[in-house]
């Protein structure tokens, strides 16, 4: 059986030039095929963990400076084989990766997980990494640095994905002010791209929104991001569980390049979360999916109503 070929003693180490093929292979096993390809070693290396002498669990690393100087370290892929799960590799190579960044003299390491991949955001959050809304994140650095660790790291074209940094605070930010950005980072979206026409590539009609046409579009915007959260607080309330609202900031670069090169809107508009961190999607998905689902039949009917 697949078990016992991986039943051996564990080595870990340094990713070597001559790995590449089986990170490769690796990669092919543990994502899906739109995302194994981009599985590339990065410039600062990476850790392994082999069994029996074969690669059974995978990080690469990526080393980047910040405009004001700062060392930055980031954990960008983490890779195990689905026979060799749940014996504790990826904690290892989480442990491994963070303190091969830090001998690099790098002041903080990140990395960036999808808001319900919990099983990646449990593992970083076991390891001493804390999740970080935007707020905190201008704190950490200052905006132009956490933008230019955004554009860095993918962060910046990763909707719905969170930043996780070692040893951090809890970098929570206030429900409401988080909707209020929303609100107001999303019409400013809408109307970047209404002023575009077409945008840069389909070459359409160009022109400043009126005043009125803004506080249409920020009553627009209020009115759909508050059916979507309406229909998740209704299936809370049905199955009696609490859930928090958290904003998007990471995908904001790929909602401007969109905006900017073809005249359109990629809304960010974040979503409820079970409150705190340590969770399972698994112990929420009948709040989660219908919470989805009532979501999208008042949005829509939203639209069609103001259609009319």
């Amino acid at each position: 059986m697949m078990e016992a070929r991986y039943s051996g003693g564990e080595e870990i180490r340094d990713l070597r030039p001559e790995d590449r093929p089986d990170v490769a292979a690796l990669a092919a096993l543990a994502f899906p095929v739109s995302q194994a390809r981009f599985v590339l070693p990065g410039d600062a290396g990476g850790k392994l963990i082999t069994v029996d002498g074969q690669v059974v669990a995978v990080s690469l690393l990526r080393i980047f400076r910040l405009p004001s100087g700062r060392r930055i370290g980031f954990i960008a892929w983490l890779m195990t084989h689905p026979q060799c799960r749940g014996r504790g590799l990826a904690m290892k190579l989480v442990e491994a990766s963070t303190a091969h960044l830090r001998a690099q003299r790098c002041e903080a390491v990140v990395t960036d997980v999808e808001g319900y991949n919990t099983a990646s955001a449990n593992l970083f959050h076991r390891a001493g990494y804390q999740r970080q809304s935007t707020w905190r994140q201008f704190r950490l650095w200052n905006p132009l640095d956490a933008v230019w660790l955004w554009v860095r790291c993918g962060y910046a074209i990763d909707p719905g994905h969170f930043l996780w940094v070692a040893d951090a605070p809890p970098g929570s930010a206030s429900s409401w002010r988080s909707r209020m950005a929303a609100t107001l980072l999303n019409t400013l979206l809408a109307l970047l791209a209404l002023s575009l026409g077409g945008g840069v590539f389909l070459a359409g009609e160009l022109g400043p929104p009126s005043l009125t046409t803004a506080v249409a579009f920020l009553l627009g915007v209020s009115g759909l991001l508050g059916a979507r959260e309406l229909g998740m607080r209704l299936a809370a309330a049905r199955h009696r569980q609490p859930l928090e609202y958290r904003a998007w900031s990471g995908g904001t670069g790929m909602s401007l390049l969109i905006g900017i090169g073809f005249g359109k809107t990629m809304p960010l508009p974040g979503n409820l979360y079970p409150p705190g961190d340590g969770w399972s999607t698994r112990d929420y998905r009948a709040v989660l999916g219908q919470g989805a689902i009532v979501s999208a039949l008042l949005v829509a009917s939203l639209i069609l109503a103001g259609s009319w």
